[in-house]
């Protein structure tokens, strides 16, 4: 009798170890693009992706804006002592 269920723990691992690979190949071509490009332009690449990540997130995150029904008035509050 296992602790953990092997089959999970394998399911895991192998998730992890692909994560990794994908982080570490990521990281080969970034300094692969920095030293073809020149480390001035890679930054000015860098910043702009960021800023299009930032933009893509922000829109995303943003509800969805609800069309006005016409004729429905604005709730007002109701003022203690009935004035």
């Amino acid at each position: 009798m296992y602790p953990f269920n092997p089959e999970v723990a394998q399911k895991l691992l192998k998730r992890l170890l692909f994560s990794l690979l994908g982080v570490l190949a990521g990281l080969d071509l970034v300094c692969q693009l920095v030293h073809q490009l020149g480390g001035f332009c890679a930054g000015i690449l860098f910043m702009l992706a960021s800023g299009v990540a930032y933009w893509v997130r922000e829109y995303r995150m943003r509800p969805p804006s609800r069309p006005e029904k016409p004729g429905r008035a604005e709730r007002k509050p109701i003022l203690p002592g009935g004035r």
